[in-house]
């Protein structure tokens, strides 16, 4: 694997040691954060990666990583997310947009990458039509999950605007 992108790393560390199965990785972290003495922290996101690929960093925080990567001609942008199950739905819709929207006027060519944990529940919502795909992208979303939430419908509803 070229590109390896985690959530829910629970480290705190903003450098980690990789293991030797690893030495030929980079890393780009967002630490976790620990709010309360006793316990886990909580988040934390990582992206691992091939040492020869070029790649960027946009943006980080507590809520996501934006990298713009450089594969052979390939030019794409690559954003990981973790948003916390008790995070303000509203408020990180509205900046995922927000920066959404920024880095498509400032890299209008690139192709989109996003995933992560954005603990939305979304079902079988977000099902595209094949003439809206490249040839090699499957339209279908499979799943096993079929339940829906309120997070899950504001994220997709804010996909499709996009």
């Amino acid at each position: 694997m070229d590109i390896i992108c985690t959530t829910e790393t629970w480290c705190t560390e903003e450098v980690i040691a990789l293991p030797k199965e690893f030495e030929e990785y980079g890393t780009i972290l967002s630490p976790a954060i620990k709010e309360k003495s006793l316990g886990r922290p909580s988040g934390g996101l990582a992206i691992l990666y091939k040492k020869y690929i070029q790649i960027e960093v946009i943006e980080v925080n507590n809520l996501w990583i934006l990298t713009e990567v450089q594969l052979d001609e390939m030019h794409f942008l690559l954003m990981v997310n973790y948003w916390k199950p008790n995070s303000d739905i509203d408020f990180c819709v509205e900046i995922l947009n927000d920066t959404l929207n920024e880095m498509c006027e400032k890299y209008p060519n690139h192709t989109w990458i996003v995933g992560g944990d954005f603990n939305g529940r979304v079902g079988i919502l977000n099902q595209y039509e094949q003439e809206t795909l490249s040839a090699n992208i499957n339209p279908q979303r499979t799943t096993r999950d079929n339940i829906m939430n309120s997070r899950g419908k504001k994220l997709i509803g804010q996909q499709e605007i996009i």
